[in-house]
């Protein structure tokens, strides 16, 4: 069982954490060049 969700996890994980990275990096964006407007 271990194995298996590992396997699994390995095979999903990748392309969610580009995903979640990809958001995670244009909201620290934002959030950066709105501190610098103000």
């Amino acid at each position: 069982m271990p194995g298996q969700f590992v396997i699994v996890g390995n095979g999903r994980s990748p392309l969610t954490l580009m995903l979640l990275s990809l958001r995670y990096k244009q909201h620290l964006v934002k959030t950066f060049s709105f501190l610098l407007l103000f």
